[in-house]
């Protein structure tokens, strides 16, 4: 066993196994930790393995106390029988607060997902099936209602209006009635083995499903118009996905071999456009025109201006030998969940040097947290056996709460192109966080489509409506938020 002597943070720290300049010894950075047999360095990163990293010859020291930076953990390492065990121990971090948590019924080995909408968080996970806890008050948040009639494996989950949408990776995609929460019910149900993780978008789910094998494996595109019929309406062949998230009319998915774009303004008929390699990608993000993946390593970022060449310009390596199950972003802000360990928060201002501003390591079953969702800066997680909150508004700079670049009321620009035959856009401000409801009406005051339904955090927002299969003729975007409503009109022309 190594015994650690503290030294000021930036030095380099080196210890040794042995009294030898020529036996082993460890040296910590706060990415990298190496061991030196010789003058061979075996580096270890965020595994459990070593490789031989260089052999830098006798000026290694040196050569060494050139690339080490502040030390943020400490790691206690045993050597038996020339194989390294990693144990960590996490010292002098900021802490993120968790306010408030509320025990589920039933512990859950498999993942868990969870929504928030209107204080209230809808989770899924094993034999609790539906969960809606309500968070009004975060620091006690309370039991609604369940409903656990679409089998032992709930994962994904994704809301509209009055209706859930939830998937079992064992039987298919079930849309559920939610209008009341003391009268939850199944109302439909489309067979699709290997439903996991989705989103919606006005009258589409999109679902990323493994499938029982690769041809039946990728990216479903289900019309719920019409709750009680769900239907397939596309799909797209993509290898071990794992997580999905739409933007300017493209799906972005985390995939083998990392992350995988797809073109989807036409639903019937997607089309695979790119991909960029990340190793083992769980989630995904996109925000300004750039993708967040959260890997087995820590975080890769993306530019993805143009969608068909994803180009990494950033990465974050974890300071833990375990692997990230999601991510949320706000502003520059990301939050990774670290399976076994507890929750990253970190700061993306400078793509290429992502820091750490503060971490919770939780202890028992919370520390198995599966996913996470950002409402008004804060935090939710899905966990084995838990729903927790946690407030991060101390570690936002002051900036983050001026209005100067925010309109003073929510303004929307007219549609672009306008009038519009196959995809145009309709951009949005909010000058702050709001509940906002968009939809699309025609001439005679009938909803066409649902646009969003959800809180938005302040900022400019785009949709993207495919008016590819409407007639020809008048409509109406009628944007909602909590305190205003604003129509522009559109005109679809063939």
């Amino acid at each position: 066993m190594i015994v650690a002597t503290q030294f000021k943070t930036g030095d380099m720290r080196k210890y040794d196994f042995q009294n030898s300049h020529a036996g082993p010894c460890l040296i910590l950075t706060d990415n990298f930790y190496f061991i030196i047999f010789e003058r061979l360095i075996f580096e270890a990163k965020m595994r459990h393995w070593l490789r031989v990293f260089t052999d830098i010859g006798e000026n290694w020291f040196d050569f060494l106390h050139s690339i080490c930076i502040t030390l943020n953990w400490l790691y206690k390492f045993k050597l038996v029988a020339m194989m390294l065990m990693l144990v960590s121990v996490s010292i002098s971090q900021p802490n993120l607060p968790r306010i408030g948590q509320y025990q589920l019924q039933f512990l859950s080995s498999n993942e868990r997902n969870l929504a928030i909408r209107d204080g209230h968080a809808f989770v899924t996970g094993w034999a609790s099936g539906l969960t809606v806890i309500d968070f009004a008050n975060r620091t006690s948040p309370s039991f609604v209602a369940s409903i656990n009639s679409m089998g032992m494996n709930t994962r994904g989950i994704a809301l509209t209006t009055h209706y859930a949408f939830v998937t079992n990776p064992d039987s298919g995609v079930y849309a559920i009635d939610i209008s009341r929460y003391d009268s939850m019910r199944v109302i439909s149900y489309l067979p699709l083995i290997g439903a996991c993780r989705m989103k919606s978008l006005g009258i589409y789910a999109y679902v990323a499903a493994f499938g029982r094998d690769t041809t039946s494996s990728g990216l479903y595109i289900i019309d719920i118009s019409n709750p009680n019929v769900l239907v397939i309406n596309g799909f797209v062949q993509v290898r071990q996905i794992n997580a999905l998230c739409i933007d300017n009319g493209i799906a972005f998915c985390a995939a083998r071999p990392g992350i995988v774009t797809i073109d989807i303004t036409n639903p019937a008929s997607p089309i695979r456009i790119g991909s960029a390699r990340c190793p083992y990608p769980d989630g995904i993000a996109i925000q300004n025109q750039r993708a967040y993946v959260a890997n087995d390593s820590g975080l890769c970022i993306f530019d993805v201006s143009q969608p068909e060449n994803p180009v990494r310009i950033g990465f974050y390596y974890m300071d833990a030998p375990t692997w990230t199950t999601d991510i949320s972003i706000q502003n520059q802000f990301a939050f990774l969940p670290v399976f076994g360990v507890g929750i990253r928060m970190l700061n993306m201002s400078n793509p290429s040097t992502v820091t750490l501003l503060a971490m919770n390591e939780m202890p028992d079953q919370r520390n198995r947290i599966h996913s996470c969702v950002i409402d008004e800066n804060f935090l939710y997680t899905a966990e084995a056996q838990y729903v927790g909150v946690f407030n991060f508004t101390s570690f936002l700079p002051v900036e983050e709460f001026s209005q100067s670049t925010l309109p003073a009321s929510i303004t929307v620009s007219p549609p672009y192109p306008n009038p519009a035959n196959a995809v145009t856009t309709i951009a949005f401000s909010l000058p702050s966080n709001s509940f906002v409801e968009a939809m699309l009406y025609d001439v005679s005051g009938r909803i066409v489509q649902q646009l969003v339904h959800e809180r938005m955090i302040s900022g400019t927002h785009r949709i993207q409506l495919n008016t590819l299969n409407f007639p020809s003729g008048t409509y109406f975007c009628r944007i909602k938020t909590e305190d205003e409503i604003l129509i522009k009109k559109l005109v679809v022309m063939k």
